[in-house]
């Protein structure tokens, strides 16, 4: 039979574990939300920054084309 101090040792082991899973995990959420969205050169702005400047800056010469869908 196995003592109680191994039980609660055991315990406070996955709650050590969970907590350091738990913080890697977040500061790499982090670091990927810098990267890829919030940051000056982001992907998402460096995306945003060249459609902004495709349809402002008047270099666009797309036309729409209609289509009929049949019934």
């Amino acid at each position: 039979m196995r003592n109680l101090n191994d039980l609660g040792q055991t315990m406070v082991e996955y709650i050590l574990l969970l907590a350091v899973v738990s913080v890697i995990t977040v500061s790499l959420f982090k670091s990927l939300e810098d990267s890829l969205v919030s940051g000056p050169n982001s992907l998402i702005n460096s995306y945003l920054g060249e459609f902004n400047q495709m349809f402002q800056g008047g270099s666009y010469n797309g036309q729409y084309k209609r289509f009929t869908i049949k019934r």
